[in-house]
């Protein structure tokens, strides 16, 4: 956001979670992280420091479905996440309206940022109902 325009609250957000992996690792446990897409990649690389732990267990869940799926509704997370009983609260949100509800959240509107990140919680679930799928 431009209140943070150093993105020191990415990075101390980043530097929390590599911790938490390199302790996890330390104490013998496999951690991975699964995303849908390249915008988690591009912006973990943008970051750069820290972010090299994340992209080191990450693993891009659309790269895995389109290199062994074929499908007639395309790849998108709203295509395939109802295939694991994935739904989202907010319906039909398009790019034109994320962009307004993201302006909106950073300008100070409560309700706004509440819509973003429940549509966030929405994708971070659909994700995690594609990969259950994908494993059963």
């Amino acid at each position: 956001p431009e209140s943070d325009p150093d993105g020191l609250l990415a990075k101390s957000l980043v530097s929390q979670v590599s911790h938490v992996i390199r302790e996890a690792q330390a104490a013998g446990l496999k951690v991975r992280l699964f995303h849908y897409g390249t915008t988690e990649r591009r912006f973990l690389e943008k970051i750069g420091g820290d972010a090299a732990d994340l992209l080191a267990v990450a693993t891009d869940l659309l790269e895995f479905v389109r290199g062994r799926f074929s499908s007639t509704d395309g790849f998108s997370l709203k295509a395939l996440a109802p295939l694991g009983g994935a739904s989202w609260r907010t319906q039909r949100l398009d790019g034109e309206t994320s962009a307004e509800w993201i302006a909106k959240a950073r300008a100070g509107d409560e309700q706004a940022w509440l819509e973003l990140l429940a549509y966030n919680e929405d994708d971070v679930r659909a994700t995690l109902s594609l990969r259950r799928y994908l494993r059963s």
